[in-house]
């Protein structure tokens, strides 16, 4: 029986690799390029939970008036935690106490320890809007309010209407293409947040798979007919390469095998994670971590991660974040905090959705320059920047 360039490749195990080269960006594959300068090594790892976190729970007033505001605004829907059983914390820029979830107990201490950060009321926008702008019709994010939108619009950083790429794959343009083959960005969870014009993120499968199991050809083993099929792939890769879909599969390929190579071991993480998808997921950022780090490569990581509604509150964590207190653009109240009450003047109706008082554009950008996107290069990763007088938050060192 003959077979056919296209049916070896899929008996080969290839068609994965090759169904995703129907699309403009088949070179892509996912594999984003090192950026390392020096010894440097600095990883963001953003974990996204398109809506399954509320804001509104996560951080509450403790003092009296703030608290009564929050109670009378949830108790009506059974909402409201309990005020002891809230987690203390002092933003140092505010200077009245408020709260954490309980099961936020793990996390509570860093913000005291200074590594932890908050930024509130932030969500996605074209311009600075207050309420009176609001309701007068100012220019508002595309689809407002509708929950799809909104999350590809936190992804994408793009508010006035659908985008093909993320900020996150942007920014990963930004250092452009290196042969090295190791990625600079890598996915756990799909989502257009990873995806530039150049580049888009290699996708893993989550932990307990092995790192040095990834990206596994089946079926090219030592065994005399598996070299023998290994090295009829092989030729076939170097002929007809012409057409682009057919050099770009080839280079897909190649890029898959390279990568598959570069994953030799599976490290060895000592931190216990819970055996949840959540989890897993970042056992295997984790992983992916140890091994660049071993490399001397960087990595922007994506995760599944956070927000709901329209304006709502972050956390930032880390080694260089100026924790202990709250970042943003401040509101009508004069602090960065919104007013918790109905029908006030952060509220868009009577149903307690907060008009952000800072976009995704200026939180993603303090983020970006962290990673090394420089001046020149941060409005073309996010074009809705320039709206916007405040253009780094200074949350992180």
């Amino acid at each position: 029986m003959t077979l056919s360039r296209r049916e070896f490749l899929r008996r080969s195990g290839c068609s994965a690799l090759s169904v995703g080269a129907l699309t403009s960006g088949i070179d892509r594959f996912g594999l984003v390029q090192a950026f390392a300068q020096g010894n440097s090594y600095r990883a963001l790892v953003c974990i996204f939970l398109a809506g399954g976190n509320d804001g509104n729970n996560m951080l509450v007033p403790l003092d009296a008036a703030g608290y009564a505001a929050y109670a009378a605004a949830r108790n009506a829907a059974g909402l409201a935690i309990a005020q002891g059983s809230l987690l203390p914390i002092k933003p140092k820029s505010i200077g009245t106490e408020f709260g954490l979830h309980p099961s936020l107990a793990a996390v509570h201490p860093f913000f005291t320890d200074g590594k932890l950060a908050i930024l509130t009321n932030v969500g996605p926008l074209i311009q600075p809007l207050s309420k009176q702008d609001y309701l007068s019709g100012a220019p508002r994010p595309y689809q407002l309010f509708s929950h799809a939108d909104q999350i590809s619009q936190w992804q994408t950083s793009i508010s006035t209407g659908a985008s093909g790429t993320g900020w996150g794959g942007r920014v990963a343009d930004a250092f452009g293409v290196n042969a090295s083959g190791y990625p600079l960005i890598t996915a756990l969870a799909g989502g257009i947040f990873t995806r530039g014009q150049l580049t888009s993120p290699l996708t893993v499968a989550p932990a307990p798979t092995a790192l040095n199991r990834l990206l596994l050809l089946n079926g090219f083993g030592t065994a005399a007919d598996e070299q023998a099929r290994l090295t009829a792939m092989n030729y076939l890769r170097t002929i007809d390469r012409d057409p682009p879909l057919v050099a770009a599969a080839s280079n897909v390929t190649q890029q898959a095998l390279d990568i598959a190579k570069a994953f030799n071991v599976d490290p060895v993480v000592n931190t216990v994670f819970p055996n949840t998808t959540l989890g897993n997921q970042l056992k295997q950022v984790a992983k992916l971590m140890k091994f660049n780090l071993g490399s001397g490569v960087p990595a922007l990581t994506r995760q599944i991660g956070s927000d709901h509604a329209w304006g709502s509150h972050h956390l930032v964590m880390g080694g260089l974040v100026i924790g202990g207190d709250f970042y943003g653009v401040s509101g009508p109240n004069g602090t960065v905090f919104p007013t918790l009450q109905l029908g006030g003047p952060d509220d868009t109706d009577t149903r307690g959705r907060w008009i952000p008082t800072t976009s995704v554009d200026q939180y993603a950008a303090t983020l970006a320059r962290w990673f090394g996107v420089d001046e020149i290069n941060i409005n073309t990763v996010f074009p809705q920047l320039r709206n916007f007088s405040t253009r780094d938050l200074r949350f992180i060192i």
